[in-house]
């Protein structure tokens, strides 16, 4: 690992609970969570490269029925070292009253999905102005490709295969204008035009961050094992040949070791910028 003398501007965006605002110290911070593996493991993360000095902005949806319920309990010892002004809250009514993404229904998490793609894509990127972004499983599957059309690079970590499909006139009519990005998203057919795509042909959102992602990696054995599979095997399912055309660049990381070695991060985030 080498700490690069200009530390990069990281968004990082997440469907998931990451953080939440709480002044638990003198100082205005947000508090981890603290509540599991997928969530521990982009929690730790974040501290860290955060305390060794890079500009870290982490981007979540602003849950207030979940935050209220975190606030209430009663450990205290979860203080992060996120500087509250680091932490971007989305704001949208389809975060205010939402549950735990794992327990919403599918309609409902494409609902955050989109939402929170939104307020991202037209609002927080254009004032951050990251150097380089690094978005969380298939609810942010439209970031790597509005990011690639920006010049924007950008990592896309992968927890498990599951995946929705949404067409882009569905997308769309929540705000999003997917219109100048499009053609990097990956779609239930081969495309012919934007025309015919919009409403008939749905985008794969997680496919669609695999494709259009300049670097991929795994934050779970099950999807580490999906790409050794996918460098071995013969499987003719989309994702795995989609992996394997990515192995065969070198742009994804099968490793997983429960939780994450900050070095290799800063040695992929390295390898992006240069």
């Amino acid at each position: 690992m080498s700490i690069p003398p200009y530390l990069p501007r990281i968004l990082f965006i997440t469907p998931d609970v990451i953080f939440f605002p709480e002044n638990c110290q003198a100082d205005n911070t947000a508090r981890s969570v603290e509540s599991g593996k997928k969530i521990d493991f982009f929690a730790n993360l974040v501290k860290e490269l955060n305390q060794l000095g890079f500009d870290i902005h982490m981007a979540q949806p602003e849950y207030r029925k979940l935050f209220s319920f975190f606030s209430a309990r009663d450990d205290r010892s979860g203080c992060s070292d996120i500087p509250r002004n680091r932490l971007h809250l989305v704001r949208d009514r389809i975060f205010y009253y939402a549950d735990d993404i794992d327990v919403n229904r599918d309609g409902e998490n494409i609902k955050i999905s989109i939402a929170l793609q939104r307020e991202i894509i037209h609002d927080l990127i254009p004032m951050i102005q990251p150097d380089l972004i690094h978005c969380y499983d298939w609810m942010t599957g439209l970031i790597p490709a509005a990011a690639r059309f920006l010049g924007i690079p950008c990592l896309f970590t992968v927890y498990d295969i599951r995946s929705k499909q949404v067409p882009l006139s569905r997308i769309e009519d929540m705000g999003i204008d997917a219109a100048y990005f499009w053609e990097y998203l990956f779609y239930h057919r081969m495309p012919v035009c934007y025309e015919e795509t919009r409403e008939t042909n749905p985008v794969d959102l997680l496919l669609g961050g695999i494709l259009a992602a300049d670097y991929v990696n795994a934050a779970s054995l099950g999807f580490a094992s999906e790409v050794l599979i996918c460098q071995t095997g013969d499987d003719k399912t989309a994702l795995r040949q989609l992996l394997r055309a990515k192995c065969q660049r070198g742009c994804v990381s099968c490793k997983y070791k429960g939780s994450p070695d900050t070095r290799e991060y800063i040695d992929i985030y390295n390898a992006l910028l240069n």
